[in-house]
């Protein structure tokens, strides 16, 4: 009986210490998953940032572009009310002669 006790106690121990090992493995493979997940993740941010930088950039220069635009515009309606006053004004002397 002493034999049988002794046999199921050391199978009982080596069986813990198989599970405990194997738990640690898959902990392991957990870490280093997750830890490859981070470092995939940190690339797809760095990614993410320079592409939302050249965004920004992009949209900055077609403000830009949009506002010389409209300068220019407006340069040329002020230049068109000049001269439509100097041709009222021609037009009024004309008829007074």
């Amino acid at each position: 009986m002493n034999i049988k006790l002794g046999l199921e106690i050391a199978i009982a121990i080596t069986t813990l210490i198989g599970f405990t090992y194997r738990i640690y493995q898959i902990e392991a493979k957990i870490y280093q998953e997750i830890n490859f997940i981070k470092s995939q993740l940190s690339i797809h941010l760095t990614d993410y940032a320079a592409r939302k930088e050249h965004q920004d950039y992009l949209i900055h220069g077609y403000k830009d572009l949009i506002n010389h635009k409209f300068q220019r515009c407006m340069d040329e309606i002020k230049q068109l009310e000049v001269d439509l006053k100097q041709v009222e004004e021609y037009l009024i002397e004309g008829k007074n002669e």
